[in-house]
Order: structure tokens, then C-alpha cells, then sequence
């Protein structure tokens, strides 16, 4: 190592001293041996002939002129040495290398080798294992967002069976209390009837509304109520049952307003649902509803001697499809569920206290919404003013179901109105084309073409006159898509008869009065 410097060389000397430890040995020509020198405590030699015996068992049958080796040679005592020797004229040197650290080192790579194959493999294998469980989760996915499409298609389809046939309850009904005398005894049947009805359309629609996306966002519609009406309507529905009991049903109207508009169908709905639990689990006692306005905020409480709710079970109750009644008398879950979503969309809030064998009271507050005018004492009556029937044009209805046809027929001849008839897309567009009527009535749920191509049609053939929408599905993107189709209005199902009337008035008039 010509250059090296000394201190370099000593420590690589040193170096290798350690990893090898060198034990020389000299032979004869006849391989006896002549002495031994080296690390001999490292080989441990206490019989320096018995080692130099198993040299001369290792180089049994070598060529010994020269140089040669043997590596990895295990010697007596299982000890690893890398044995060199180089011949002599007079005999053989012989130069023995510790291999054990060596071979160690190459053992820890074959294993690390070993073990990285193994990880590979496993590596391997839990990749396999991670494409199968995305691919099932893309597979779940794709089924969820398959039932989502599922049920909001059967939400869809559901709406327009529940809402068309309640269009037509209605809307027969307001006939039929146009035309019967007001001290006739059949308007209390037919009070009896709106009741229903209406207590029919609010479990309807909230149960849909219950199916919806607990993001999306949920209509209000605000109506004027007056709370001796609501008082009423709750006090027929429960009172027989109250009597029934042997219970005291009470009601309380503090501080009325001249008129109160909130959503009408979410809060009687909320109410029934109180109402109904607290008499259902009042065995004795009484149950008093108090409906008041403080001013600035509507308040119901509803309160209770019954039963009362256990304190373990106070965070629960809310909860969906809970069920905790007495044997015999436990709902479908829902009521209370239903009740705070209810509340929450109206902007309100809804708390309650309670004490086991004592009774409950459940209390909703609502905000204001506006103020103003004095509601009709019934709340459900329908008349019109005699100023709202029009006379003269023509109209043609488009819609699949018959009665709801029927009872549109009826409401624009009573308008004023001769009425033509049709089904389907393809017929009212052609019935259209012949004879221009001066208002066209579509359903946007059609067999075949939907409504909204009616339209598009009549637009797109040069059909000026005014087109109404009407739709079981109530959604704002319902209403975009028929007056983007060519409507000039859309009124949502069950159509309510006032309403209608002011949308074909609105229709009706010369282009100058809808300009100003």
C-alpha cells in the first residue's frame, strides 16, 4: 500500500485482525506439524495436534505445490475457517481464517432476501385483498346510488298517487259545499270529510317528506290560521276519544291575533302527533293544549297527567321508529321524529319536561311570519267571491286522470269557460292545433310525452295564448322545468281551489293588465 499513510494501514491491520483472527501453521513435507502461531485463544487450541489433524483431513488428496484455498471449510469443533496454504520446498505453510462473520453476514442477507420475498409476496397479496375491497365498495356504491335513484323514483311515483286522488277529494268537495245550503245537515259530514281529508294530506306529506334527504331543503307553505278553527279541528279529532277515557280535554286561546300564517299542514300535523301521544298514554286526568301569541313568537303546549317518560329514556325519544308505549299501545315510532323535523323547517324549536307517573308537556314555539288580516271562521271554507267568475274563451285540459279532469271541467265552466278534454300529449297538442283555445291546463305527468312537451309543442308551433302547469311534484326544480317548457304558472297538487281560481284569472287577463 505504497503512500498509504502508517496509521491507516495499523487500523486496517487492526481491522482485519479482529474480523479474521489468523492462526498460521508449518508443516513438513510430511505434513507434520512444526508450530503454530496466531490468535490461538480465539481458536480456542488447547490440542494443537487434534486441530492440526483436521487441517490434514482438509487437504487429504490437494495439489500442495503452490498456492491454494478452501473456503467456508468447517474444521473440528464445528469451527468455520477459510483455509489457505502455499507450499514450500521443506514443507507447507498453512493460514487459517475465521469465516463464522462471514458467513453470518451472509446468512442475514439470504434471510433479509428470505424475508423480503415473504413481504413482497404478502405485499402482494394484500394488494390483491385492497382491489378486491375497493371494487366491492364500488360495487356497494353503485348499489346505493341505484336504491337512492330507486327511492327517489318511488318518493316521485308515490307523491303523484297520494296527491292527485286528494286533488280531486277537494276539489269535489268545494262543489259540493258551493252548492249545498249552509244550514244543511250534510255540511257537518262534509266538514267530517275535509278533516279527514286533510289529516290524510299531512300524514301523506310528511311521511314523503320523511323520505327525503335530511339536507334538502323543504317548502313552507304559509297559509292564514285562525286558532279557534285549529282549537276545533283538534278538539273533534280527540275529543271522543278523551270522553272515551274518562279524561278532561281541555283548550286555552290566549292573546289571538287578528290572523296568525304559518305552514298550516306542518303545525296541525305537529299538533295531532302531541295531542295523540298525550292522550293515548293518559290513562286519568286531563290533557290541556294552550295556543297563544306572545307578540312576537306562536306557542302550543300540549301538556299531560300521563304516564310521563323515564329519564333513561329522555334522549331517546326523538329518535326514529322509538317505540316505548305500553303493551298494546305503541305507535309506529315516528310521531315525535316527524314532530321536530317538522319544527325545525318551520324555523322553530320544540322542548319538552317530564316526570314519570306525573305527566309530560311538550311545548313548540314558531316565529312570526306576518300579521295581518282577520282569517275566515271556518279556516277551510272555499267559497268565491262572486267577482272571481269569469265569463267567455275557451279551455283545453290535458290530463290522464278522469276524475281530476272532470272536476277541472266543472271549476272552468263555473269560470265561464267551454271546456274541450284530452289525455295525452300527442292529443291535446293536436286538439290545440285546431282549435286555439284561450287557456290550456296541462298535467306535467303524462302517459307518453310529459306535459312539459305539450308545452315545449305549443310554444314551438306558435301558440300564444296562456299555459297552467299543475304537478303532483311540488319541488322548485318541478316549477323551473315547466315555465322553462313554455308555461306562464305551475300550481302544485292538491290544488287548492283559490288558488287556482287566481292563477286563471291572472292567465286570463289582456296582455296590458299582465304588463302593468
Amino acid at each position: 500500500m505504497s503512500g498509504t499513510d502508517p496509521q491507516l494501514e495499523s487500523l486496517l491491520f487492526d481491522i482485519l485482525l479482529e474480523q479474521t483472527k489468523p492462526l498460521f501453521l508449518r508443516f513438513d513435507q510430511k505434513l507434520g506439524l512444526l508450530g503454530i502461531e496466531g490468535q490461538r485463544n480465539a481458536w480456542r487450541v488447547d490440542d494443537a495436534e487434534s486441530l492440526a489433524q483436521a487441517v490434514r483431513d482438509v487437504l487429504l488428496g490437494m495439489p500442495l505445490q503452490g498456492r491454494g484455498e478452501l473456503r467456508a471449510v468447517e474444521l473440528a469443533g464445528q469451527r468455520l475457517a477459510h483455509v489457505h496454504w502455499h507450499g514450500r520446498a521443506d514443507g507447507i505453510d498453512v493460514i487459517l481464517l475465521d469465516a463464522r462473520m462471514e458467513l453470518e453476514q451472509q446468512r442475514q442477507k439470504q434471510q433479509e432476501s428470505h424475508d423480503a420475498e415473504l413481504a413482497s409476496a404478502e405485499r402482494g397479496k394484500a394488494i390483491d385483498r385492497l382491489r378486491k375491497v375497493k371494487h366491492e365498495l364500488e360495487r356497494r356504491q353503485t348499489q346505493l346510488e341505484e336504491a337512492d335513484a330507486l327511492k327517489t323514483a318511488f318518493l316521485s311515483t308515490l307523491s303523484h298517487e297520494f296527491r292527485t286522488p286528494l286533488t280531486a277529494i277537494f276539489g269535489y268537495l268545494h262543489l259540493l259545499e258551493r252548492r249545498l245550503q249552509p244550514d244543511s245537515e250534510s255540511q257537518y259530514a262534509l266538514r267530517a270529510i275535509r278533516r279527514g281529508a286533510t289529516h290524510l294530506f299531512g300524514l301523506a306529506e310528511n311521511l314523503l317528506e320523511y323520505g327525503k334527504p335530511e339536507a334538502e331543503a323543504h317548502r313552507l307553505n304559509i297559509v292564514r290560521i285562525d286558532l279557534h278553527t285549529l282549537a276545533d279541528d283538534l278538539r273533534i279529532m280527540f275529543g271522543p276519544l278523551a270522553d272515551e277515557q274518562g279524561l278532561l280535554l281541555e283548550f286555552q286561546i290566549e292573546r289571538v291575533p287578528l290572523e296568525l300564517c304559518l305552514d298550516e299542514i306542518k303545525l296541525k300535523q305537529v299538533l295531532i302527533n302531541l295531542l295523540s301521544n298525550a292522550v293515548r298514554f293518559t290513562p286519568r286526568g286531563r290533557v290541556l293544549v294552550q295556543l297563544r301569541w306572545n307578540g312576537q313568537r306562536f306557542e302550543a303546549q300540549i301538556e299531560d297527567t300521563g304516564i310521563g317518560i323515564p329519564e333513561e329514556l329522555v334522549n331517546s325519544i326523538f329518535k326514529p321508529f322509538h317505540r316505548n308505549g305500553p303493551a298494546g299501545q305503541r305507535g309506529a315510532g315516528l310521531g315525535l321524529s316527524i314532530s321536530r323535523r317538522l319544527v325545525e323547517q318551520m324555523h322553530g324549536q320544540m322542548h319538552f319536561r317530564s316526570r314519570p307517573g306525573e305527566g309530560s308537556a311538550f311545548t313548540v314555539s314558531l316565529p312570526s311570519l306576518q300579521v295581518g288580516r282577520p282569517a275566515n271562521a271556518s279556516g277551510t271554507q272555499t267559497s268565491m267571491p262572486a267577482d272571481s267568475w269569469l265569463s267567455g274563451g275557451t279551455a283545453l285540459v290535458i290530463d290522464d286522470d278522469p276524475d281530476l279532469r272532470e272536476l277541472l271541467r266543472l271549476l272552468l265552466e263555473d269560470l265561464g269557460f267551454s271546456v274541450e278534454l284530452s289525455v295525452t300529449a300527442n292529443e291535446g297538442f293536436e286538439r290545440a292545433q285546431c282549435l286555439v283555445p284561450d287557456l290550456v291546463v296541462v298535467d306535467l305527468n303524462l302517459p307518453g310525452l310529459s306535459g312539459n312537451v305539450a308545452s315545449f309543442k305549443l310554444r314551438a308551433h306558435g301558440y300564444l295564448g296562456p299555459i297552467l302547469a299543475i304537478s303532483a311534484q311540488t319541488d322548485a326544480e318541478a316549477r323551473r322545468g315547466a315555465l322553462a317548457a313554455g308555461a306562464d304558472l305551475f300550481l302544485p297538487k292538491p290544488i287548492q281551489i283559490e288558488a287556482f281560481v287566481r292563477a286563471v284569472r291572472q292567465a286570463s287577463r289582456p296582455p296590458s293588465v299582465l304588463e302593468d
